[in-house]
């Protein structure tokens, strides 16, 4: 049981390892604070929103076996 980890665009430096799908990997039941830490992305180096099944997740929220979070920069325009 796991759940796929992506990093888009300049996030993907972090990403530890991928799979053939080009996803990381973890167990279910890892929160997403868990994962934060384990990639090492500081917040204020790089400003990021993460979601989870295209969802805004708090960070105390587990992942569950399918679930696909993604981190992603921050995207201006007008």
């Amino acid at each position: 049981m796991s759940a796929k980890i992506r990093f888009l665009g300049v996030l993907k430096e972090f990403q530890p390892e991928s799979d053939e799908n080009g996803a990381w990997q973890v167990p279910a039941g890892k929160t997403v604070q868990e994962i934060v830490d384990e990639c090492g992305i500081k917040s204020g180096i790089w400003e990021y929103y993460i979601t989870v099944n295209g969802k805004s997740v708090l960070r105390e929220s587990k992942l569950n076996d399918g679930d696909e979070m993604i981190f992603s920069t921050l995207f201006l325009g007008g």
